[in-house]
């Protein structure tokens, strides 16, 4: 389930970027069941039975976070000034205490 959601989320974000035919607004939730060779009823079952199982469900919300994060670092790492500006940011909050 964590790498399924994990994939939900990107089709999801990427639903609004356009395309090289410059479209847009389209989902690709399917292409992820495809994937993960499952159907939407197979998901909502799963997924119903997650949640009933509320700890858990956490743990695997907070395992997609992570990861959905470490892709974020791959594909848009923070350039040498984005990295300046978080230290100084830092610097400023630790002066304000």
């Amino acid at each position: 389930m964590i790498e399924i959601w994990t994939d939900i989320y990107i089709a999801r974000g990427a639903r609004h970027i356009k395309t090289k035919e410059l479209r847009k607004n389209i989902n690709y939730t399917p292409l992820v069941f495809k994937k993960h060779q499952i159907d939407s009823l197979q998901f909502s079952e799963s997924n119903l039975y997650y949640t009933s199982k509320i700890d858990d469900y956490e743990k695997m919300f907070l395992e997609v976070e992570k990861r959905l994060k470490e892709k974020q670092e791959i594909y848009n790492p923070k350039s040498d000034i984005d990295s300046i500006i978080e230290d100084a940011k830092e610097i400023h909050r630790k002066d304000l205490k």
